[in-house]
């Protein structure tokens, strides 16, 4: 089975995963786990007090990190959040606790005006990943295309969202850390 079949294959059962696994939570109780794994991700992670950090508006049952990006923009970094562009790629743009946050307004919607930031860290949803860093996402390319090596990439889920083995290609951008409510991995870590 190829690569991208294999992919395919897997992102129902996550989707379903996640999705039972959401309508359990509760957000406050995330909101502040996500915050104290924050902390000790911190201490590994060097990070100057106004640096640039993209976050993302959740869409349907991703991990909600609204509350986290309002501590980390309260903190005084510049928190940006992903926009689709023409031809594919991610423009990353300057968001705060006052964005609007409707699910569908932040990645999807049309080219804005405002000048794209080049964020230090990324925190990337995902579907899936594995202990090695490897994400699966949504299947579109979005973040693969858009990351660099200078951005520090941060899967964040689930601990539901966890697989022994995710199938990967050359075109997968590797993430340098998973965080979960309950765990960090530390995976790619040659810090930038």
């Amino acid at each position: 089975m190829g690569v991208e079949i294999a992919k395919q294959a897997l992102r129902p059962l996550l989707r379903q995963r996640r999705q039972n696994y959401h309508a359990l939570i509760v957000q406050t109780d995330i909101d502040q786990k996500l915050l104290k794994q924050w902390q000790e991700l911190r201490r590994v992670i060097p990070l100057k007090s106004s640096q640039i950090i993209a976050g993302y508006v959740p869409r349907g049952s991703e991990l909600n990190i609204l509350a986290l990006m309002a501590y980390l923009y309260n903190q005084g970094h510049v928190v940006c959040v992903p926009q689709l562009t023409p031809t594919c790629q991610l423009d990353f743009i300057a968001w705060s606790p006052i964005s609007t946050t409707s699910t569908n307004s932040q990645l999807f919607s049309a080219p804005s005006h405002e000048v794209p930031l080049t964020p230090h860290i990324a925190l990337v949803p995902l579907l899936g990943f594995d202990a090695r860093g490897n994400r699966l996402g949504q299947g579109k390319g979005y973040y693969d295309r858009s990351l660099s090596k200078n951005i520090i990439a941060i899967g964040v889920g689930y601990d539901c969202q966890q697989l022994d083995n995710i199938p990967v290609c050359d075109k997968d951008y590797p993430m340098d850390y998973i965080v979960t409510p309950e765990k960090i991995f530390i995976l790619n870590k040659d810090l930038r």
